[in-house]
């Protein structure tokens, strides 16, 4: 659990959902694999299942707080962090060139 400010108000983040977010921050510029996401998250016997609680959580606090940003899956690869205006196109042209280009 984890407390943060944005534009001075405060926002509660549970369990893993700052430390993802302090990650996809850090990788804005590439798409974050699954298992780098899990080994990030300090709490103990993390699943999959959690991690998409998590993800499903920070995107609903993203929204809310109206960030102009988006997390996007990317799927059988990972998800990544883009600006809003871009999360349509750039799905688009990443499911276009397919998940072999991360191998």
């Amino acid at each position: 659990t984890g407390i943060t400010t944005v534009e001075g108000d405060p926002v509660l983040f549970r369990g893993g959902e700052l430390e993802l977010l302090e990650v996809l921050m850090a990788n804005s510029h590439r798409v974050v694999r699954r298992s780098e996401l899990l080994g990030a998250i300090s709490v103990p016997g993390v699943s999959d299942a959690d991690l998409d609680g998590y993800l499903r959580r920070l995107r609903e606090h993203i929204e809310e707080l109206d960030a102009g940003c988006a997390i996007r899956t990317i799927r059988k690869v990972g998800v990544r962090l883009v600006e809003s205006q871009d999360a349509d196109a750039m799905a688009f042209e990443l499911e276009s060139i397919g998940p072999n280009a991360w191998a």
